[in-house]
């Protein structure tokens, strides 16, 4: 009766009144719950019904507690090989729609869906290795069906409400149940948002398709909101630029704080200044950092997993372009740039390949490691290694590497001017362009021989003493 009919009696929502006959209800299977053969007997009444979308309250809080989780996986491959896949995303697609769980603000419900599909979702992707074959009929079933549709629109919306992001839909104007999610307080969005992340990476991994537009939907994100980094031909101003952004942002900085509370917080890097960048990771760390976990783990997942052009082009260019973000959040950096350097040393393969080709998104990222922030250098091995392999494998143009070390010089000079703001910061970044100096000029005879002709005077500032 409680799965044929929402008339008999709904199963209660969490903190609903004690002396309900919901409440009893749930007393006795949370209590019967303890026997597999009651489970396994109710999980199979409850999806050969097939009764999801239209008593999901019931239907839904009964595979909650029949697909335990310390059972080894019996439960959710149970579960898998009765269907559940696609009639837990027909729920997302039945008339009512995104509109029911999010306009609706059925939290419970429609964060208790998404657990149970990340749930079944991972189980197919680490079957990958005992039995590919049953992968691949339930991925078809669920692809045949139209219910992926539904699922990814659900992804994508939360995504964009969670980072605001630029993916392109076929509707204009604004999206309701964007705009219910984004006036949801943090702690109440942030069970949501967790979950939408484990789902993405779940899915990525289990399609190449469904992989592409995830990563592609991110890359779109970054890339079209990227800042713009100095240029080779800028390299003499870029003191000048750092300068005047820095009294930009401190002119903003007071009626910035004073609105902090009542505006929205950039949810990613994307699109700011080092200067802007540094001011939200001292306000946002926390926020910031699980966003780039998300992406990182999102990356290694599906180059784990596919190995075609149209998975790994965009994976190694966000990965490219995330790392460059992140300069300023050092945990985030640090993995990204882990993932880099084992994609330059595994050679040969079509991953590194791809990072060999990325000429456009590279040149930033080296930029920023060689230029802007050289301390990173000293930070661990994994940069240095990174511009190592690099300048060593896919070295960019000699005029490119000789506008880096004009860039090097001038900076380096501006600091033996005394324009340095504390002078332990000044020693990190002087070592760390040691390093760079150094990288720069192995890479080329010519950029040594044009730094040793033109930059005496940084020479010296680095090498005291030394001829």
């Amino acid at each position: 009766m409680l799965i044929e009919s929402s008339d008999y009696a709904q199963l209660p929502a969490e903190a609903e009144p004690e002396g309900s006959l919901g409440q009893s209800l749930m007393y006795l299977l949370r209590s019967s719950c303890a026997s597999a053969d009651f489970r396994r007997r109710v999980l199979t009444a409850t999806l050969q019904c097939k009764k999801l979308p239209h008593n999901t309250g019931n239907v839904l809080t009964l595979l909650e507690l029949t697909i335990a989780e310390d059972d080894g996986g019996a439960g959710l491959d149970a579960a898998i090989d009765l269907d559940v896949l696609p009639q837990l995303c027909s729920c997302l697609d039945h008339p009512q729609g995104l509109a029911y769980y999010i306009e609706g603000q059925r939290w419970r419900q429609l964060h208790g869906l998404l657990r149970l599909i990340c749930r079944c979702a991972q189980r197919i992707r680490y079957q990958a290795t005992d039995d590919e074959p049953r992968r691949q009929r339930v991925l078809l079933a669920l692809e045949s069906a139209g219910d992926a549709q539904a699922l990814l629109n659900m992804v994508f919306v939360l995504l964009r409400a969670s980072l605001g992001l630029r993916a392109e839909t076929s509707r204009s104007g604004p999206n309701r149940s964007e705009a219910v999610l984004r006036a949801l307080p943090p702690e109440r969005f942030r069970p949501l948002q967790l979950v939408c992340y484990e789902l993405a990476i779940a899915l990525a991994a289990l399609s190449r398709q469904w992989a592409g537009l995830i990563v592609g939907c991110l890359l779109v994100h970054h890339s079209s909101r990227g800042a713009e980094l100095p240029s080779a031909d800028a390299a003499a101003h870029v003191e000048q630029r750092l300068a005047a952004a820095a009294a930009a942002a401190a002119a903003r900085d007071a009626a910035a704080e004073d609105l902090a509370a009542h505006t929205e917080r950039p949810a990613t890097l994307a699109g700011l200044s080092m200067v802007e960048a540094r001011r939200e990771v001292a306000a946002n760390a926390e926020r910031l950092s699980r966003y780039y976990e998300f992406a990182t783990d999102l990356i290694v997942g599906s180059l784990q997993e596919h190995e075609e052009p149209a998975v790994v082009a965009p994976c190694i260019r966000l990965a490219l372009v995330l790392a460059t973000e992140t300069s300023v959040l050092p945990r985030a950096h640090g993995k990204l740039m882990q993932l880099l350097v084992s994609v330059a040393r595994a050679r040969p393969s079509k991953v590194h390949a791809r990072l060999l080709a990325e000429h456009e998104a590279a040149a930033p990222l080296l930029r920023r490691l060689l230029v802007e922030q050289p301390a990173l250098l000293l930070g661990g091995d994994d940069a240095h290694a990174y511009c190592l392999e690099m300048l060593r494998l896919a070295p960019p143009a000699e005029a490119h590497l000789c506008a880096m070390l004009d860039a090097c010089a001038a900076r380096i000079a501006a600091r033996a001017l005394g324009r340095a703001a504390a002078e332990d910061a000044e020693g990190a970044e002087l070592a760390g362009f040691q390093s760079a100096v150094r990288l720069l000029c192995d890479a080329s005879a010519l950029a040594a021989e044009h730094w040793r002709d033109r930059h005496g005077a940084a020479a010296e500032a680095l090498n005291p003493g030394v001829d």
